[in-house]
């Protein structure tokens, strides 16, 4: 049953059946509209144990740099993927690279952990490099303005 489960996803996850009425993708909301693009790509190769999701907010305020640095604590030398994105795209890096900083000034290492980084081309190399400094492997998605 798992595993018919599992190629039912795996086809809808590469666009190869038309999604259920409800699906994630039919959604209009900022966080749906994240989940969906993030569905739509992936790494090759590597297994992954830990599928993570983190979306910045402005719900989230002050909490945001704490959250994402425990959240990328807790990923440490583990093989796990992070979809990392937000609708301020500045407020997103702005959180990101500050989570970061905490985790080097932490000596986290993030080997075997993927990142997914939705954001715009602009942040591309900077959001790259300091994940890459962790030791995480990256994947960049071009996304919004």
């Amino acid at each position: 049953m798992k595993l018919v489960v599992a190629v039912i996803l795996g086809f809808m996850l590469l666009g190869c059946s038309e999604r259920p009425k409800g699906d994630v993708c039919q959604q209009i909301d900022d966080v749906s509209i994240f989940m969906c693009e993030s569905s739509k790509q992936y790494f090759e190769g590597g297994k992954v144990e830990n599928y993570l999701a983190f979306y910045v907010s402005s719900e989230l305020k002050e909490r945001a740099v704490p959250n994402l640095t425990e959240t990328l604590s807790r990923l440490a030398n583990s093989s796990s993927q992070i979809d990392i994105g937000g609708k301020d795209s500045l407020e997103t890096r702005k959180v990101v690279l500050a989570a970061v900083e905490n985790l080097v000034r932490e000596n986290v290492n993030l080997n075997g952990v993927q990142v997914m980084y939705l954001g715009p081309a602009i942040h591309k190399n900077i959001i790259s490099a300091s994940f890459k400094q962790l030791g995480a492997r990256i994947l960049y998605v071009e996304y919004g303005q």
